[in-house]
C-alpha cells in the first residue's frame, strides 16, 4: 500500500515487464475501504455453518441476546 496526502495515479514497470497501475490513497481512504470490505464480508458469510455456541458468542459481541439459541444448546 502506498499512502499519500492527495490521491493520484502511479505507474510502475514490474520485473517481468508488466505495467502496474495503482492509485495512491490517504490513510483515511485505506481505513474506510478496509472497513467497507470487512463489513461486506460479514454480510456475505454463511452463518448457518457455525455451531450454536459460536453463534451465541457472535451475539454477545454484537450486544444481542438470542434466547432461542440458548434453548437449543
Amino acid at each position: 500500500m502506498i499512502f499519500r496526502r492527495k490521491g493520484s495515479w502511479l505507474k510502475q514497470i514490474a520485473a517481468d515487464g508488466k505495467i502496474i497501475s495503482a492509485r495512491q490513497i490517504t490513510q483515511k481512504e485505506y481505513k474506510d475501504k478496509t472497513i467497507e470490505w470487512v463489513t461486506e464480508s460479514f454480510r456475505k458469510f454463511d452463518y448457518s455453518k457455525l455451531s450454536i455456541e459460536k453463534l451465541i458468542e457472535i451475539g454477545k459481541i454484537m450486544g444481542i441476546r438470542y434466547p432461542q439459541l440458548e434453548e437449543l444448546k
